[in-house]
């Protein structure tokens, strides 16, 4: 194998640890999870929503910094409604807890959305042990694909190294 093609193979080797692993380690920081807006727990607001998948989460401020343990959202419930047009549609999500800076994220569900508009959401519940707690309308960005293009990406230059790295001992043999 010429230097030339090793060192891509080096190349493709680093992209590929590096596709796997920073979407692991750093993905949730840059969710868009009030992308569309968010309503304070309890309270009322207007959003503007897009036709398709939204998703729906909870967003408490914690006093406490979030003590590394489990997360306890609080019992509440939303409904989200537009005159004229069929309610959204809501299934329940089942995702993990993040939480940076005070702020902890739990996705709650993914809302169908049928026709893009403007939204009454009204929610009800309380805040039971946080500053402040709101229910947040975005998308929630999956790097599945990219992770899986960066393991095809990993194993073919593990694999080109492995098998230059045979050729080279068999050649100097």
């Amino acid at each position: 194998m010429s230097t030339a093609l090793r060192r891509l193979a080096v190349a493709g080797l680093v992209l590929g640890v590096l596709g796997v692993v920073v979407p692991l380690l750093f993905g949730d920081l840059f969710q868009s999870w009030d992308r569309f807006g968010s309503v304070e727990i309890p309270g009322h607001g207007s959003v503007r929503l897009p036709a398709g998948a939204v998703d729906v989460s909870f967003r408490g401020i914690s006093a406490d910094g979030g003590g590394g343990g489990s997360v306890a959202v609080p019992r509440f419930s939303a409904s989200i409604e537009r005159s004229g047009t069929a309610d959204p549609v809501f299934h329940k999500v089942d995702g993990g807890a993040v939480s940076v800076n005070n702020v902890v994220h739990v996705p709650v569900w993914r809302v169908a959305v049928r026709r893009a508009g403007t939204y009454e959401v009204t929610t009800s519940g309380e805040d039971r042990g946080y500053v402040a707690i709101y229910l947040d309308l975005g998308h929630r960005r999956h790097y599945g694909r990219l992770q899986l293009g960066a393991g095809v990406l990993l194993v073919a230059s593990l694999l080109a190294l492995l098998v230059a790295r045979g050729r080279r001992r068999t050649a100097d043999q």
